[in-house]
């Protein structure tokens, strides 16, 4: 049971795939969804072909693609995607998806594999890939496309802040698009500010999906200025579930950033079902035995 666990959990890390050498694997179109700037999300567009399997998001991490794989080269150097983010829940069909009702359709983050930092000519192409019949542990391509050559020009400063500006301007209102285009989308630029607040404002969006994509978008910025606004935004809106997560197992706290944990956290403790269960996930007691006199501090 074990074995076959690794061997899934390897299976679905883009990262990680190991795809057989290709025999007669047709071939289909992609295309790029918007015009592409350094520092701004690049969207990878299926035209045709197996797109059953391309449903984003798959799981409650920015980086989890499914059962799908993409390569990268920037002036002809191949490179090596990030690992993905936060937790990728193995629950579910194998190559199925999560996608909240709504979710844009046939279209992968690029940008969130492969950051577009440097400008210059790139070339991508998208593997869809199936369990082996009668091995769903191990994957093999079901459609390849070409390689989509493309060219990624250096973004101004001013059009840089017009795409930060007008993308937290119109965050949309349903969960689909939320978790299948916003949140993503808005990960292209880390390490901004704005753009950390903001996902620390959706861990508490009640959508889990949404919640969980934003908590996993968290990994991209300073770790010291994360802890910062999760502590202030437990202070200012309470306990919620990805909050209570992060708080738990994250360590680098500040003394005043545990300050207002626990006393943010203990007022918590007895209102609503939700909100007193995550308070008890933070565990204030684990915070004032690190740091005893913090329950006296005012």
């Amino acid at each position: 049971m074990l074995a076959l666990s690794l061997a899934l959990l390897t299976s679905l890390t883009p990262q990680s795939q190991s795809v057989p050498p290709p025999t007669d694997v047709p071939p289909f179109a992609i295309a790029i969804d918007q015009p592409a700037y350094t520092g701004q999300p690049v969207w990878i567009h299926a035209v045709d072909g197996p797109r059953q399997n391309i449903r984003y998001p798959f799981r409650p991490a920015a980086g989890d693609i499914g059962c799908n794989r993409l390569e990268l080269k920037h002036n002809g150097v191949l490179l090596t995607p990030l690992p993905v983010r936060g937790p990728a829940n193995m629950d579910g069909i194998l190559c199925g998806s999560a996608a909240p009702q709504g979710s844009p359709t046939y279209r992968l983050p690029l940008h969130i594999l492969y950051p577009f930092q440097s400008p210059g000519t790139y070339s991508v192409r998208l593997t869809v890939l199936a369990p082996l019949p009668g091995n769903a542990a191990v994957l093999q391509p079901e459609a390849r496309s070409e390689w989509l050559t493309f060219t990624v020009p250096k973004a101004t400063p001013e059009q840089h802040e017009a795409w930060i500006r007008n993308l937290l301007a119109n965050v949309p209102e349903d969960d689909g698009h939320l978790a299948g285009d916003f949140l993503p989308s808005l990960l292209a630029a880390a390490p901004d500010p704005r753009a950390l607040e903001t996902f620390v404002k959706y861990l508490h969006a009640e959508n889990p999906m949404a919640s969980g994509m934003a908590a996993s978008a968290l990994e991209a910025f300073p770790q010291p200025e994360v802890l910062r606004v999760v502590a202030e935004s437990l202070e200012e809106h309470g306990p919620s579930d990805e909050l209570a997560y992060f708080a738990s197992y994250h360590t680098g706290w500040t003394r005043e950033d545990q300050s207002k944990i626990v006393h943010a956290t203990l007022g918590y403790l007895e209102p609503t079902p939700t909100q007193t269960a995550a308070a008890n996930q933070i565990n204030p007691i684990h915070f004032l035995r690190s740091q005893p006199r913090l329950a006296y501090q005012s």
